[in-house]
Parts: structure tokens; C-alpha cells; sequence
């Protein structure tokens, strides 16, 4: 026992939450090499991606490479075979061509990201860059899976962040986000690339604001930046934007409510 409460106290709080960090990047990182294909809308990413890397803002006229196309196309026609109709996405049920065929008569497919901002994309195409200076992984896509770890650490860590703002242990804590990693739409989100790895994060800004609201430690003018930001980093978090709205007005009182009120602390919050 007496063990068991040396294990226990705060000073571990760290080790424990390192240990937590290595093991999420361990298991994604191994999921993301092992996998083989491409994940929903993977391809389209990291052409997002790719062009920010070239110096380019993507654009919604933006095709994928010959390469990447001949991926997408095999990986489709693997899976669903070439009389599939599933109506959805379109093109599922075109050939596996190579890519020096799709080169040769200008066929690339469209990449369908530009509605996106580069918030995700511009620190992947960084991290792409020292990964490929450092290792020589082979598909070009493992070269982005790889990169695309630093937002497994960000996610885990912003877990872990909101758990100590609630003061919760460092093991439940630990416990709790493992369990999160090991879902499977976390392991599709970080394993493969996908903006909706920005979605736990984008949460735990958003939760953590409301609460600094609701207690009285910052103005809720606050809240409008945070969503700001978040609804730039993924313009599809509307739901959790509602989210906060709903969590916020539970401390408002509409009748005593006034614009100036919303740039201080409210003294009727609970």
C-alpha cells in the first residue's frame, strides 16, 4: 500500500503524462505504417497539404498528382470492384490505372479540400518536411502519416490538459485518454490524414473557455475569439459552437443582460 500511495502522488503526474504521450504516438504511428490504402478524403488532404508545401494556397481547381490519383483509383477499385454503384463518392467505380497512364492523358482527379483553412494543413506540410529529411519512407503517403503524429501529441495532450483543469489523477486521467485513442474514429482520424484531427482540441478550447467563463475568470467576451479560432481551424465544428452557446446561456439571466456586460465578469454567473 505503502507503494501503491508513493505511485500516487502529484510528483508523478508528469511521468505519467509523458508515458501517455509516447504510447498514443507508438500505437497510431504503428497503425498509420501498417494500414495499406488510403483513408476517407486522404488523398485530397495531403494534396491540400502538398501545396502548401510547394508554396501554393489550394485552390478548388487543384487536381491530386498522377501518383496520388492512381492510388485513389486502385484503392476504389480494389474495394468496391468496377460494377459497384454505392452512388457515393463519385468515382468509385472507375479502373485502376497507373499513373503514368492518368500523366499521359490528363487524368487526375480533383482534390475537394480548398474549403478548408491551412491551420492543419500548414503544420503538416512543415512536419512533412523534417520527416523526409530524416527517414526515407516509401509510399509517399507513410511520409504524411508520419508527419501527421504531431497532431496525436496535441490532441493527448489537450486531454490531459483539460483533465488537470479538473482536476482529475494523473492515472485517470491517463486511463481515460487511452482508452479515447483506442476508438476507432480516433484511430481513423490520426492514424490516416484528416482536419477532424483538430476536433478533440477544438473541444477542449472550447469547453475549458466556458468554464473560465461560468467562474467568473474571464469576460464572455472571450468566448467569441476562441469559437472564432476554432470555427477557422475546422469550419465544420458548428455542433460543438452550439455547444458552447447552450453551455454558456445556463449562467445568463436575458432580462438583466446588457452588451457592456459581456466585457466583464458577470457577478450573477454560478
Amino acid at each position: 500500500m505503502a507503494g501503491l500511495r508513493y505511485l500516487l502522488r502529484p510528483r508523478w503526474g508528469l511521468l505519467v503524462a509523458l508515458l501517455t504521450v509516447v504510447f498514443a504516438v507508438g500505437y497510431v504511428g504503428f497503425v498509420a505504417l501498417q494500414v495499406p490504402g488510403l483513408g476517407v478524403d486522404e488523398s485530397a488532404h495531403i494534396t491540400h497539404a502538398e501545396r502548401l508545401r510547394q508554396g501554393h494556397l489550394a485552390s478548388h481547381d487543384d487536381v491530386m498528382s498522377p501518383g496520388m490519383t492512381s492510388a485513389w483509383r486502385c484503392e476504389r477499385y480494389r474495394l468496391l470492384g468496377s460494377t459497384a454503384d454505392p452512388g457515393y463518392p463519385i468515382g468509385s467505380r472507375k479502373e485502376c490505372l497507373s499513373a503514368e497512364f492518368i500523366s499521359e492523358f490528363d487524368l487526375q482527379s480533383p482534390s475537394h479540400q480548398a474549403q478548408h483553412t491551412p491551420i492543419y494543413y500548414l503544420p503538416l506540410a512543415l512536419s512533412a518536411k523534417v520527416v523526409d529529411k530524416v527517414t526515407n519512407l516509401d509510399p509517399f503517403v507513410d511520409t504524411y502519416r508520419v508527419a501527421g503524429l504531431i497532431f496525436t501529441v496535441l490532441t493527448v495532450g489537450s486531454l490531459l490538459w483539460l483533465a488537470r483543469a479538473l482536476k482529475v489523477s494523473p492515472w485517470v486521467a491517463a486511463a481515460g485518454a487511452l482508452a479515447i485513442v483506442g476508438a476507432s474514429n480516433f484511430t481513423m482520424s490520426h492514424a490516416f490524414i484528416n482536419n477532424d484531427a483538430l476536433a478533440i482540441p477544438g473541444g477542449v478550447a472550447l469547453l475549458l473557455t466556458a468554464r473560465r467563463v461560468l467562474s467568473n475568470r474571464s469576460p464572455a467576451l472571450l468566448s467569441f475569439p476562441v469559437a472564432f479560432a476554432v470555427a477557422l481551424a475546422k469550419p465544420t465544428f458548428i455542433a460543438a459552437h452550439v455547444a458552447t452557446v447552450l453551455y454558456l446561456l445556463q449562467a445568463l439571466e436575458p432580462s438583466d443582460l446588457r452588451w457592456r456586460d459581456l466585457t466583464r465578469t458577470s457577478t450573477k454567473a454560478q
